[in-house]
């Protein structure tokens, strides 16, 4: 599905448009992952390439939907069951802190979570990971070339998040 979300203008010779926040298709059409609002927002922020959104729910049902972006959700508070609708199939999990999941563009799924949690959601562009991939492959020292993507995927958000303000740190 075409997006007319806006580019970037200082990076529109590598496609990466700004994304307005972690969207999906639902019935046709263009709306939030979830239908409560974020605690904290890229929005805002206009990053090139992707989105991450900071929620605190409690148990819910994610409705059925199409992800317009690769995705990458981070359980970081919560230790719950839930389930996951695709391909005709219900898979039965255990989430916790830490619990990592990347879902490529254009995966249909459902979710199920039967307590509440604290996580975040990015969307990323498939422009960034091909630019990761050009990236890592001109270094020459990739064995895995998929975990290096998905390493430099996470370092850049967590290194973004850590210069976001009123982002929660921890107490530690």
């Amino acid at each position: 599905m075409a997006s007319s979300r806006p580019t970037d203008v200082g990076l529109a010779s590598r496609c990466l448009p700004v994304l307005s926040g972690v969207e999906v298709v639902r019935e046709g059409r263009v709306e939030p992952f979830l239908h409560t609002h974020p605690t904290l927002s890229s929005s805002s922020v206009r990053w090139a390439g992707f989105a991450v959104e900071d929620y605190s729910i409690p148990a819910c049902v994610i409705p059925r939907h199409e992800h317009l972006e690769n995705f990458l959700h981070v359980v970081l508070r919560g230790s719950v069951k839930y389930e996951v609708l695709t391909r005709g199939r219900v898979f039965d999990f255990r989430a916790s802190p830490g619990t990592t999941f990347i879902l490529p563009q254009g995966t249909i799924d459902e979710l199920r979570w039967k307590g509440p949690t604290h996580r975040i959601v990015v969307a990323i562009h498939p422009s960034l990971l091909v630019n990761a991939l050009d990236e890592t492959a001109t270094k020459g020292a990739c064995r895995d070339i998929v975990s290096s993507v998905c390493l430099i995927i996470l370092e850049a958000t967590w290194r973004k998040i850590s210069v976001w303000p009123n982002w929660p740190r921890s107490q530690g």
